[in-house]
């Protein structure tokens, strides 16, 4: 695990060495999460994106839709953040090939029009 002051210093980061997942918040100095994960997702396109929050209104979730593969709300558990990572580092093979995250956004935005998930 590597840990980031800023989106900046992050994507430093991860020009050195790449991840396989990135856990970001939503407010961070410079940039929020959802631009970082923006760069991400186009730098990284391999790197799992998960935004872990206080910040979770529905404007806040609809901005980071698209570059981000999970949205965790705080408080969360170590337990709970640890096993998602887990979970996301097995399906990242899957969810880096194009047809799948594209599959993964429509659902992801379907959801978010009808105001959550069905």
């Amino acid at each position: 695990m590597r840990f980031a002051q800023s989106g900046t210093e992050a994507l430093q980061m991860l020009a050195t060495a790449p991840a396989d997942v990135i856990v970001t918040d939503m407010r961070m100095p410079e940039m929020d999460g959802a631009q970082l994960l923006a760069e991400v997702e186009r730098l990284y396109p391999q790197t799992a994106r998960i935004i872990l929050s206080g910040q979770c209104d529905r404007q806040t979730a609809l901005t980071a839709v698209g570059p981000t593969h999970l949205f965790l709300t705080k408080p969360c558990d170590s337990a709970r953040l640890i096993e998602v990572i887990q979970r996301v580092r097995r399906l990242s093979p899957v969810l880096s090939e194009a047809p799948h995250r594209q599959h993964c956004r429509r659902i992801a935005r379907s959801a978010d029009l009808r105001g959550g998930p069905s």
